[in-house]
């Protein structure tokens, strides 16, 4: 994504919680992330996976699936998931996954990693 004003409006509007008042973070944000769409039903991570990213969602919604096979909760827009393997107690190292993601319906999600979530929290603590 580009770091527009629109798309900058549009961040600020889905997530206040991500971003502060400061453009060059909400820019900085943008070109990091990772725009991507599933299909109703595709499987975005699995248990035992051993990754990252924490996925944002902006339009439809997706499933977290526990070990047990039950849904544990469904996220819609603006829900985010993936966060305890993404900022794992603010290590430096990827943790496994402990559930599994589905796309409840066709979706569009906002991928970051740890490494750009500790670039916009390392910026959002200077002044």
């Amino acid at each position: 994504p580009k770091p527009s004003q629109g798309n900058i409006q549009k961040l600020r509007k889905l997530w206040p919680w991500l971003l502060d008042d400061r453009e060059e973070v909400a820019a900085g944000l943008l070109q990091r992330m990772v725009l991507t769409s599933y299909g109703e039903g595709d499987t975005i991570y699995r248990v035992g996976l051993v990754e990252d990213w924490l996925f944002i969602v902006e339009e439809g919604s997706v499933e977290v699936i526990g070990v047990d096979g039950k849904v544990a909760r469904t996220c819609g827009p603006q829900d985010a998931f993936g966060v305890s393997e993404a900022l794992p107690r603010f290590t430096t190292d990827a943790e496994m996954r402990q559930d599994t993601a589905r796309a409840a319906q066709d979706c569009i999600l906002w991928k970051l990693t740890k490494e750009h979530m500790d670039w916009v929290l390392g910026r959002m603590a200077t002044e």
